[in-house]
């Protein structure tokens, strides 16, 4: 089609740059992309997004700041997808301090944080190790009620993915009842829990010592229907050997 002059409109390049991202085949993506530079197809908002997880997922930070300035010298701004994109990218590569000063910027451009960004910072947080300030700007558990309040005013209600993040927050410093509470109270909003909710509090359990509790949890999960993976069983194994049971780490092996 390029070669006869018979360009494809910029809808069927994003489309084809998606695909190209999604079979993780980069090189090629930036080869569509600088083919509609060449051919001077005007990249949208979409196209920006697109190459941008591209970048992160190839592991091109540096690249990603480029196309960031390229995308806003061209006149086309970030929305809060391009915001989600760039905080997740930069907090999935440590970067967590850069990924909170555009959570800034978003509020002074008037672009506001979804539940995703909430999502992403917390997750980024707790896998820096920084429990503390991830608490800290969840706020208390009060708080962190205000704020899914807050958001599902705005239609943007809390999701398992939201609940699980902040679960393991609490569950990491050693607030069981806390977790135990926010477990309650996902369930009370009619979102249900999933196997990860249970491996979580599972993991939680162990670590402050409470064998009772992590098996309390693990039956709770299986009188739900929910199906353990090897995962939460592995969970328990590492638990019950590290609390001196040997015969009950051994039981959990032969049932996995």
């Amino acid at each position: 089609m390029v070669r006869s002059r018979l360009l494809p409109d910029v809808r069927i390049c994003n489309r084809m740059l998606k695909v190209l991202r999604d079979k993780n085949l980069f090189v090629k993506a930036r080869e569509v992309h600088r083919m509609m530079c060449e051919f001077g197809m005007k990249p949208t908002i979409i196209t920006y997004n697109t190459m941008l997880d591209s970048s992160f997922k190839e592991g091109e930070v540096q690249q990603a700041v480029d196309l960031l300035s390229q995308m806003q010298k061209g006149g086309c701004y970030p929305n809060d997808v391009t915001y989600n994109v760039l905080i997740n990218g930069l907090s999935k590569k440590g970067f967590i301090v850069e990924a909170l000063a555009l959570v800034a910027e978003m509020s002074s451009r008037g672009v506001s944080p979804t539940v995703t960004t909430h999502n992403i910072i917390i997750y980024g947080l707790c896998k820096e190790g920084k429990m503390s300030d991830a608490r800290q700007w969840l706020g208390n558990i009060d708080e962190a009620y205000i704020l899914f309040d807050e958001l599902r005013s705005k239609n943007l209600s809390p999701t398992v993915v939201t609940y699980n993040t902040l679960i393991d927050g609490v569950c990491r410093l050693g607030d069981l009842e806390t977790a135990r509470k926010l477990k309650v109270d996902m369930i009370n909003r009619e979102i249900l829990p999933d196997v990860f909710t249970y491996t979580i509090l599972v993991n939680g359990s162990y670590m402050m010592g409470n064998m009772l509790m992590a098996k309390e949890f693990f039956n709770e999960m299986l009188h739900l229907g929910l199906a353990p993976d090897r995962v939460v069983y592995t969970t328990r194994i590492v638990g019950e050997l590290k609390l001196g049971h040997t015969a009950s780490a051994f039981k959990l092996q032969e049932e996995c």
